[in-house]
């Protein structure tokens, strides 16, 4: 099996920005007092510190409810592949989004909250679809591809999954595009793996 892993962790960034603008905000006021300058200079250092703060102390608390999504990369229907449809939630069945990719209108509902996008997909379907999808979700996500064989033994990619499952997270478990029987026994499983990694499974 082989992992590739382009991705990113948007809450890294926002924490890497945080820590940045705290630096920042203590620079500036050091300076702006050594230098004597009116006393609201040293005010807008304080207020540098006060938002990089409170940033960290949010990235810290968002972190620990972060949702890892995990899916599926078939090759679709022969030969056409996946089509353009309309997806929906039933929660907001106001915002369509129309996409080949189902990936899409989850990623963009949970942007928010994904700490990852784990994709599971063969070595054809990964040479036909990663850039394309890719693309349409670089500004939402970072994705990581992970090659297994469409005849995967069931026990061996349950395996797989739980070896990339954090504990004591959510989980997106999206089966729609998975391949041939692991969709029905994926089902039978959720509840072996809820138990053995402690993770919340998303309905």
């Amino acid at each position: 099996m082989k992992s590739i892993k382009p991705g990113r962790r948007r809450s890294r960034y926002n924490a890497v920005g945080a820590v940045i603008g705290i630096v920042f905000g203590i620079i500036w006021t050091i300076a702006a007092l050594s230098m004597g300058a009116p006393f609201f200079f040293p005010l807008f250092g304080l207020v540098f510190i006060g938002m990089g703060v409170y940033n960290a102390v949010y990235n810290y608390r968002k972190e620990g409810k972060m949702v890892q999504y995990f899916t599926f990369l078939g090759l679709g229907s022969k030969p056409e592949g996946y089509k353009e449809v309309i997806y929906t939630f039933q929660d907001d069945p106001d915002h369509a989004t129309i996409s080949e990719f189902i990936q899409l209108p989850i990623i963009k509902k949970f942007a928010d909250q994904l700490s990852e996008v784990i994709v599971f997909c063969t070595d054809e379907s990964y040479e036909k679809y990663h850039e394309a999808l890719t693309k349409k979700t670089e500004n939402l996500a970072g994705l990581s591809f992970i090659k297994i064989k469409h005849t995967i033994d069931f026990d061996a990619f349950v395996k797989e999954l739980l070896s990339h499952m954090r504990e004591n997270e959510e989980v997106i478990l999206d089966i729609t595009h998975s391949f041939r029987n692991i969709p029905m026994k994926l089902l039978f499983a959720l509840k072996y793996i809820e138990m053995t990694k402690k993770v919340k499974i998303k309905k």
